[in-house]
């Protein structure tokens, strides 16, 4: 904001005479920084050469096309006016994802073991945090709901795959637990795995020097003989 100040004419113009607010600076300011966009005002371009932020958005396919002028909803934000959200994506890179009526992004393509940026995208879109526990997604890593080890051969695809913890990840393996999500609620269970459903059981690492205690917040996947938490992700 200080920056925009500057270029505006700083002290040397009375403040009735900057071109813009200070308001309109710190907003533009902000979408700058989320943008990695300069402002052309400044002539600065130190940050374009800058990793770009990755905003993830869902919308409809009116709202894209500009039918519906409604908000957008922001994943792990609020929701976005259209006339906000093309001033953010000057500049940015474009990530499109097709869904079906429910909100469902549908099948990405087969690619390799894991999953691609823009599956997990995908993925984040459709599960807002764990299936789960409900933790945000930026702790959460892509699960094969059919493992890909396993003799049934899960594919790496948007449908046999969930956001999921780590400790809940780690949960499903240890267990043999394969996840069920229905297609009306959203709702995530857990059933149990069948023979061919189950990865071959890697080989224990070598013990090595003890760890200290880690010293966290507690955050746990529910017990075996407890139902695990659900909740409507749409």
């Amino acid at each position: 904001s200080s920056a925009l100040y500057r270029a505006d004419g700083g002290r040397n113009l009375p403040a009735g005479k900057h071109p813009r607010s200070r308001d309109q600076r710190n907003y533009d300011a902000a979408i700058e920084l989320l943008t990695q966009t300069p402002d052309t005002t400044t002539g600065s371009t130190t940050t374009a050469a800058g990793p770009r932020s990755t905003i993830v958005v869902t919308m409809t396919l009116d709202q894209a096309l500009g039918v519906d002028t409604s908000p957008v909803r922001q994943v792990g934000g609020g929701l976005l006016a259209l006339t906000v959200l093309a001033e953010m994506v000057c500049g940015a890179d474009l990530v499109g994802l097709v869904t079906d009526p429910s909100k469902l992004p549908l099948w990405m393509g087969r690619t390799t073991r894991y999953f691609t940026k823009d599956q997990v995208l995908a993925l984040i879109a459709r599960d807002q945090g764990c299936a789960l526990c409900r933790a945000h997604y930026s702790l959460c890593e892509a699960h094969h709901i059919i493992p890909w080890e396993s003799p049934a051969r899960g594919p790496t695809d948007i449908d046999n795959g969930a956001m999921v913890c780590t400790d809940c990840h780690h949960w499903l393996h240890e267990h043999d637990l394969i996840l069920v999500r229905d297609p009306n609620t959203g709702t995530w269970t857990t059933r149990p795995a069948q023979p061919h459903e189950i990865a071959p059981k890697r080989k224990p690492a070598e013990p090595g020097p003890a760890r200290p205690p880690r010293n966290r917040k507690e955050h746990h996947p529910p017990k075996l003989h407890e139902r695990p938490r659900t909740g409507a992700l749409w």
